[in-house]
């Protein structure tokens, strides 16, 4: 079982699951009575149960303020963060890996099962697709056409029947995803290249590729953007952003300019910012470099938010990870102000920018100014959005805050991880 590691994941890191688990709730500042109006209605989402009591991750519809479940439960073996919704949003696909099948009732299987159909009305699985692997990204781009990197370079999908009608689509398996519109974009790692005189250490440049729902791929390489690896396997991570009123494509990296994508014409252009490094911790040294990572989100009306962090091994010690800063970019003058240097992961929610790190959730306005300040001794290890609520994991708990207000209303009892939450709009994993 495939269990994910949501800290690491929020901010793009590999890191090892660990205690992934809320293990109880933070005994100060009780929930408020009073909620908004979007913190209401029940939240579509995957969430992986309280410790021993499942080895399986659950979608289902919950409680926003408890993440009890309040309808049918769809058990998922193996899921791997990928997701996308049909055009019209009754039913789900999800990226998985099962050897066995979980209709009912269940079919022969020859192969891993790689992609699951759910239908919402009724929460059961109604099909199942077998590509021989596990689906790492996934964007329903036409009623009868799921396109997914799975199946060895891509596969495109007949959500209706559970076919795959086209094979070898030529992906690289993508290690961030956007469906804007009718179309996905992706970003995967091209040929690597050998450090000389380093085992185990070398690079490769970031490749941006669109598809649309016929399978054709349009394919760019971002050569002034490249990641490093290290001898123990991991990557740098690159983030993307898409404007879907301009149709363009924003990637960032550590020490590396943006890259610009006209998605129409794939023509790329770079921009040099002033974008903090993330050495910044005295405690650490450059030379136990483990991994860095960077994530963009689009706010819109030409804003981009960028943050990240650059994770160091200590001999005799655990890894530490330094934050890269949450930085806001205009894209009309290319412009950085960063807003929160000591900030590891960031978000975008109620017309808030959700800045978070080892001393707690800062809320910031669009302009930069500080609204609120929460669980200010707390490391805040994730962070998810729904609906005005955002969802906060700290090494002891899980809280739900209210973002308009920047108020807490809520615990996590009994401890369980929000891995994703599904919703419709732009699908970015």
């Amino acid at each position: 079982m495939r269990r994910l590691a949501v800290f690491a994941s929020a901010i793009g890191l590999g890191l090892s699951a660990g205690g992934a688990a809320w293990s109880g709730a933070d005994s100060t500042a009780a929930p408020s009575a009073a909620t908004s109006d979007a913190a209401r209605a029940s939240l579509l989402g995957v969430v992986f149960p309280e410790p021993h009591r499942s080895t399986l991750n659950v979608l289902a519809r919950f409680d926003p303020l408890t993440l009890d479940p309040v309808s049918l439960r769809v058990e998922i073996y193996e899921y791997h963060g990928a997701w996308s919704l049909s055009p019209d949003r009754r039913r789900l696909a999800l990226g998985i890996s099962s050897g066995v099948s979980t209709l009912s009732p269940p079919r022969p299987i020859r192969a891993r099962v790689g992609i699951i159909i759910v239908d919402l009305e009724t929460m059961k699985i109604v099909e199942e697709v077998v590509t021989g692997g596990f689906a790492a990204a996934l964007a329903w781009l036409a009623p009868r056409r799921l396109v997914a990197s799975a199946g060895g370079g891509g596969v495109v999908v007949d959500p209706a029947t559970g076919k795959i009608v086209r094979r070898g689509l030529g992906l690289r398996p993508p290690f961030a995803t956007v469906r804007s519109v009718n179309r996905v974009v992706m970003l995967s790692r091209g040929p690597r290249r050998q450090a000389e005189n380093q085992r185990g250490r070398g690079s490769a440049t970031v490749h941006l590729s669109v598809i649309g729902a016929s399978g054709r791929r349009r394919t760019v390489a971002l050569d002034r953007i490249r990641l490093a690896s290290r001898a123990d396997g991991r990557w740098d991570k690159a983030g993307i952003a898409v404007d879907p009123a301009a149709e363009r494509a924003y990637v960032v990296a550590a020490d590396a300019p943006v890259a610009e994508v006209d998605l129409r014409t794939m023509r790329t252009s770079y921009h040099r910012l002033d974008l903090p490094r993330g050495l910044q911790d005295p405690r650490v040294r450059p030379q136990g470099l483990v991994q860095r990572s960077r994530t963009a989100t689009w706010l819109g009306q030409g804003r981009l938010l960028f943050s990240g962090g650059d994770l160091f091994a200590r001999p005799g010690r655990s890894e530490r990870l330094v934050p890269a800063g949450a930085t806001l970019v205009s894209t009309a003058s290319w412009q950085a102000r960063t807003i929160d240097a000591k900030a590891w992961g960031a978000r975008f929610a109620a017309g808030r920018l959700l800045a978070y790190g080892r001393t707690g959730l800062r809320g910031y306005t669009l302009d930069g100014r500080l609204a609120f300040h929460l669980l200010k001794s707390r490391p805040i290890r994730d962070v998810q959005v729904a609906a005005g609520l955002a969802y906060v994991r700290t090494p002891s708990a899980g809280r739900v805050v209210d973002v308009a207000r920047g108020k807490l209303v809520g615990n996590i009892v009994p401890p369980r991880d929000l891995i994703d939450v599904i919703r419709p709009g732009p699908e970015t994993t």
